[in-house]
């Protein structure tokens, strides 16, 4: 796969210089952000340039809400919006999106074959109702002037017809739009009259691309951050309950996110079925018991009774996997390296001996073997690891598998997490049972052309997540690895 142009995680860590500050409709009192909120910010009005002076702006001002509030952020930028539903996806299965700015257009309208505004539209609206469902607070930008000044050049036109996609793709997500390039006009047409009737590009007595000087990267973070603050101001309440699956009992925080700083909220809940805003709900006083597959709604209201908000969330309990026992246990997996061209994940047993076999400290393409006969291979091939992963308690574990590109992980039998396909670096997960002790463990996984990743992750009983640790795997010293052609 095609590797990034440019990805960064941000500590945003600088306050807010005044209270008169530009930036402060994003982080006044009541605008409802939450400790630990992530802040996403995909595109650039530079395109290909790189640079992202108006990212740097805006993340430096919004940790000034709260002394206590901690921030976090990452940007990508010189990506065409037909990459976003890829970045999406792993946004939403590697981290908890919160926010996400997207600033949309400038980029695909400078590549040398730009897409039409049907497609353009597709891709966008796509990954745009994806972040909805998961309740991401979206800020969508159109895109900021980035070429010379040409009446009727082609670029020019391709801007606007991608503007007015990302304001018809607001009005139909119902997303906050930030409209930098009607801004832009405007603040253009102020700064040279002359050249009023040319738009957005009548940039010649202005200073050379204004967009990309100062001046213009502060006034996209300004509109940017007065667009969130608006957000913000308006973000609905909501109820966070995690979890579904369960063994043997669980205990159930319920929380409110987006609450009024001065407000005070009732949160009552059911386990029966029924309407807890009634006279059935309980009185929320502190994680809720669950013992049995159960149906947990929730009710949430401020005193005034202006917020509301409800949830519905299944809980079932699943049966643990019984441990596996090796009959000499020792560090490590085993792993056999396959050479060959795929589009997704092979099936191992059907390519015969593999190229090379050793041992691999974990399923991590960084933690490979320390062997001179290690073919140096880059691209088109193919690892199977095979072995055990210790676990350190009885109870549900959620693994997350990262790769670029195709992999899946199985315990036993069963297909925990398929992140098959040819694809850039995506995080999916999923949920098993786990008794503690050694458990039969296979992770596969190929490498087209490009990019290339692997990484597991888990999290569980006393675990955050985190990457499975080196001394979590292990393999059976006893059993013959496949033989092995000669390497070449």
């Amino acid at each position: 796969m095609r590797p990034f142009h440019a990805f960064a995680c941000l500590a945003l860590c600088c306050l807010l210089a005044a209270s008169d500050s530009p930036f402060a409709s994003a982080v006044a009192p009541g605008t409802r952000w939450d400790r630990g909120d992530q802040v996403f910010f995909f595109g650039d009005h530079r395109g290909f340039a790189g640079a992202t002076a108006w990212m740097d702006q805006l993340c430096g001002a919004l940790p000034g809400l709260r002394d206590d509030l901690q921030l976090s952020g990452r940007w990508i930028s010189g990506y065409r919006v037909a990459d976003l539903a890829g970045w999406t996806d792993v946004w939403l299965a590697d981290s908890s999106v919160e926010v996400a700015v997207i600033v949309a257009g400038a980029t695909d309208a400078q590549v040398e074959k730009p897409v039409d505004a049907p497609a353009f539209e597709q891709s966008l609206l796509l990954a745009i109702k994806a972040l909805v469902a998961k309740n991401t607070l979206v800020v969508l930008a159109t895109p900021m002037p980035c070429g010379d000044k040409k009446t009727g050049n082609p670029l020019d036109q391709q801007l606007d017809a991608y503007a007015e996609v990302v304001r018809n793709v607001a009005t139909q997500t119902g997303v906050q739009l930030c409209d930098l390039r009607a801004a832009a006009t405007s603040e253009l047409a102020t700064l040279n009259a002359t050249d009023k009737p040319d738009g957005v590009f009548s940039i010649q007595d202005a200073g050379k691309h204004w967009a990309l000087t100062a001046a213009g990267h502060r006034f996209a973070a300004e509109h940017i951050a007065q667009a969130l603050g608006e957000l913000m101001a308006k973000a609905p309440l909501q109820i966070v309950v995690r979890g579904g699956t369960f063994a043997g009992e669980t205990m159930v925080p319920i929380r409110l996110r987006r609450a009024d700083p001065e407000a005070v909220y009732e949160i009552k809940y059911s386990l029966n079925g029924k309407d807890p805003a009634g006279r059935d709900g309980r009185p929320y006083q502190g994680p809720v018991l669950i013992r049995s597959h159960s149906t947990l709604k929730v009710y949430a209201a401020d005193k005034a009774g202006s917020r509301t908000a409800t949830l519905e969330r299944e809980f079932n309990e699943v049966k643990l996997k019984s441990v596996d026992r090796p009959s000499k246990r020792e560090h490590g997996l085993r792993f056999e390296l396959f050479q060959g061209r795929w589009g997704k994940l092979p099936d191992f047993d059907s390519l015969g001996d593999p190229l090379f076999t050793g041992l691999w400290y974990a399923p991590d393409l960084e933690m490979g073997p320390d062997h001179p006969d290690m073919p140096a291979i880059r691209e088109n091939f193919g690892l199977r690891f095979t072995g055990f992963i210790d676990v350190p308690a009885d109870g549900v574990y959620t693994f997350y598998l990262g790769s670029d590109d195709g992999s899946r992980l199985l315990l036993g039998d069963q297909t925990v997490v398929n992140n098959d396909d040819s694809h850039g670096v995506i995080y999916r997960h999923g949920e098993i049972g786990l008794r503690e002790g050694l458990h039969q463990v296979m992770v596969l996984y190929f490498q087209g052309t490009g990019g290339q990743g692997l990484k597991v992750q888990y999290e569980g009983p006393g675990i955050r997540r985190s990457i499975v640790p080196d001394a979590a795997w292990w393999h059976d010293g006893r059993e013959k690895p496949k033989p092995a052609m000669k390497p070449r």
